[in-house]
């Protein structure tokens, strides 16, 4: 019997080094379900994917569970748009199976609302991960020659 987890990983990922080693079939793709929002009943979630995954190998099911539960990448309080970009993409890079529009989408709802920011990825509207990397990489090199202008204005 396979296991999900192993504790000594190595690589970040919660998997053993079986489900590591098996492969996902090139024409696998998620069944379309909605994510996990806290709200309601865990089971009843666990169960839908259960269901949408039947026949699938223990490999489909372990790597992909994680991706129904993905809007919980949220930026924290203190967080910079910089820090929080890497780590959403460090997350993002491990997920082979994950649609550029689920990631557009994950990245959206997990910025804080309202903020320049978040308003410039809305208006820009990417369509591809590549897309929406080079827009992020822009505003935050923007945002820090403002700060280091501002930030020597200061200092003279």
């Amino acid at each position: 019997m396979l296991e999900c987890y192993e504790d000594d990983d190595d690589e970040n990922l919660p998997f053993t080094n079986d489900l590591k080693a098996m492969e996902i079939p090139a024409n696998f793709r998620m069944p379309l379900m909605d994510k996990y929002n806290r709200r309601g009943d865990p089971l009843d979630h666990i169960n839908i994917y259960k269901t949408k995954l039947q026949g699938q190998s223990p490999a489909v099911k372990c790597r992909n569970f994680h991706t129904t539960l993905l809007n919980d990448i949220r930026q924290k309080e203190e967080e910079t748009d910089k820090s929080y970009f890497k780590r959403f993409s460090n997350v993002i890079n491990k997920i082979k199976t994950m649609t550029d529009e689920k990631v557009l989408d994950t990245l959206v709802t997990g910025l804080h609302m309202h903020t320049l920011f978040w308003r410039d990825i809305q208006n820009s509207q990417p369509k591809t991960y590549s897309q929406l990397v080079d827009l992020v990489q822009h505003k935050i090199q923007s945002k820090e020659m403002i700060e280091n202008r501002e930030k020597a204005e200061r200092e003279r």
